[in-house]
């Protein structure tokens, strides 16, 4: 199939929906979605905001931020936290109808309604002319209690979590699982000890013919004495 070149892009897919909660000077809760975020270790957050978002000055401030996931169930509000600036308007919080408590662990707000929070303590900051990258030391994940499967693991399949896409601003569901970390690759692992034992099948038959073929051209009398030594030879090389 022709592939078409479309420049630069921010081309990764999926990016994910995730809310950031901070305090403001008055102790108010202030909430933004971002997309540009992630995994930067097994313990550490990494997100990327520009710097005049009140946001970046609550969390260098507070030294702390917590993380949720957007989930279908919350999207239109996940939305409207990510358009609607609380420096122009102070009652943004208020007016999405969600509700808020201070973590236990860091000096942030956890949002109620979303299932899953990562509470964050700022590790470091590296600033750029117009964004911030931060990262955070993860210091507690908190889910609700319905989230876990029966092994007692978070089920990312019941979270409903959703996706945003950078090409045209999309959000999407996530939650079908389709495969095994780990175990899926294997198959690929199987095909290829089965095709190098064929290979070996094969060169042993290969060789089978030969013996046979070395043995049985032998005639003449003659050559019936020196046909166990060809025989030998042919055979041998199955070792």
């Amino acid at each position: 199939m022709a592939k078409i070149s479309l420049g630069v892009k921010p081309a990764i897919f999926p990016s994910p929906v995730l809310l950031i909660g901070t305090y403001n000077d008055d102790g108010s809760v202030d909430v933004m979605t971002v997309a540009w975020a992630g995994m930067a270790a097994s313990d550490l957050t990494e997100v990327y905001i520009l710097e005049n978002h009140r946001t970046t000055e609550n969390i260098r401030k507070r030294k702390a931020f917590t993380l949720a996931i957007a989930t279908v169930e919350t999207m239109a509000q996940s939305d409207y936290f990510g358009i609607v600036s609380g420096a122009k308007d102070p009652q943004k919080f208020e007016k999405s109808g969600f509700h808020a408590v201070k973590s236990e662990y860091v000096d942030a707000p956890v949002i109620e309604e979303y299932p899953l929070t990562i509470e964050c303590e700022l590790e470091e900051e590296t600033s750029a002319p117009e964004e911030a990258r931060i990262l955070g030391k993860i210091k507690n994940v908190l889910v609700d209690e319905k989230m876990l499967g029966d092994n007692g693991k978070m089920d990312v399949s019941k979270l409903h979590a959703i996706v945003w896409d950078n090409f045209q601003a999309g959000y999407y569901a996530v939650g079908e699982k389709v495969g095994q970390s780990f175990v899926e690759g294997k198959k690929i692992s199987s095909l290829n000890k089965l095709a190098d034992w064929s290979e070996d099948a094969d060169k042993k038959e290969d060789t089978s013919s030969a013996c046979s073929s070395a043995c049985g051209a032998a005639t003449l009398e003659e050559e019936k004495k020196e046909a166990p030594s060809a025989c030998g030879s042919a055979c041998g090389a199955a070792n």
